[in-house]
């Protein structure tokens, strides 16, 4: 799957410390989110990716050696950030 932010170009993110405000422009929604789920929209902030490659780029940035726990702690992130209107998914093209 490839994850996103609804929309990119207008969602706003103001980090303060380990939490921060993200300005949901759809719904005109701010929701408080807080690490490791903010970091997600950090990186979705910078253009769409693979479910993988957040997996790999927390894993590194959190120091977890197992990329297996990784994937399996982000599912619910991104659930998480997708039930807030936040971020969607769409199939990987081969």
């Amino acid at each position: 799957m490839i994850w996103q932010l609804t929309n990119l170009p207008q969602t706003q993110v103001r980090r303060f410390g380990d939490e921060g405000l993200v300005f949901n422009p759809l719904s005109w929604e701010t929701h408080l989110v807080r690490d490791p789920a903010l970091r997600v929209v950090e990186l979705l902030a910078s253009g769409p990716r693979r479910e993988a490659e957040l997996a790999s780029e927390l894993a590194s940035e959190y120091d977890e050696p197992d990329l297996a726990s990784a994937r399996d702690r982000i599912k619910p992130l991104l659930d998480e950030l997708q039930g807030l209107g936040l971020v969607f998914s769409r199939a990987d093209e081969p």
